[in-house]
């Protein structure tokens, strides 16, 4: 179940928020006013000690209240069918909660033997086969690395192993990638390549770029598997949910405003 976690500030700090949870923002009680969510993006790992302003304060407008609050959200659960005339399989992804790893199971057959890079490319279209999903996912801009580099794409997971048999099954955990937030990979694609991943330590064109990993052998869109709700978070295009902007009842400003007069 999702949760609003609150603090209140009246005067001075309000000390550090952690707003590893990409839905942290300000609420602002405003002249009897509804409060809205402000959500704030892209705050993965950081902190801030937001500071009332001095019309918030006593001496100025007694109803104006600064509020620092995060949405939290259950486990979320996805998977991707990856298919093609050789290869099929599953890649199931689950993440406990925002501050979570994302954890990822991965089921194939019909690989050669050996080391294939393994990502996740930015759009979920297959309209033109794995070749329409584009490049790696890297909303920061950063070179190819390995998926334990600082610096790395987002889709950057190195390799999987196949056996002589073909099958590659193994499981691994992502501290980088995540299924919550504007940053969501859901709905974008898992490509498997037909070479292993160089993890952009060689001196070939496309190591910074690609790990020189060779062609797409297989793809598929992530999907949700869990929960069923509406109020998901958008990955690949998505407009925000109703979950990006949250109104308050009108009672609870007017017991704020009659606890601090």
């Amino acid at each position: 179940m999702n949760k609003l976690l609150c603090v209140l500030s009246i005067i001075g700090s309000i000390g550090y928020i952690s707003a590893s949870a990409q839905f942290f923002g300000d609420f602002d009680v405003s002249h009897g006013q509804t409060i809205r969510l402000v959500p704030v993006y892209n705050a993965h790992d950081r902190q801030y000690a937001p500071e009332p302003q001095p019309q918030y304060q006593f001496g100025g407008y007694p109803d104006h209240v600064p509020i620092a609050c995060g949405h939290e959200q259950g486990p979320l659960k996805a998977i991707a069918v990856l298919k093609s005339d050789t290869v099929n399989g599953n890649v199931t992804l689950t993440q406990n909660s925002v501050t979570e790893p994302l954890q990822i199971e991965v089921s194939l057959v019909g690989l050669s033997p050996g080391y294939h890079g393994f990502h996740v490319h930015q759009k979920g279209d297959l309209s033109g086969g794995c070749a329409s999903t584009g490049g790696h996912y890297n909303p920061d801009g950063n070179t190819h690395g390995d998926i334990n580099d600082k610096i790395r794409h987002v889709g950057d997971w190195a390799n999987i192993e196949a056996g002589l048999d073909g099958v590659a099954n193994t499981k691994f955990t992502d501290t980088v990638a995540t299924l919550y937030g504007e940053r969501s990979i859901l709905g974008r694609a898992i490509v498997v390549h037909e070479k292993i991943d160089d993890l952009g330590r060689t001196d070939h064109a496309d190591s910074k770029s690609t790990g020189n990993a060779g062609g797409r052998l297989a793809c598929g869109v992530i999907g949700i598997l869990q929960p069923y709700e509406a109020e998901w978070p958008s990955g690949s295009g998505s407009t925000r949910t109703i979950s990006s902007y949250l109104i308050i009842s009108l009672s609870f400003i007017v017991s704020l405003k009659l606890m601090f007069n």
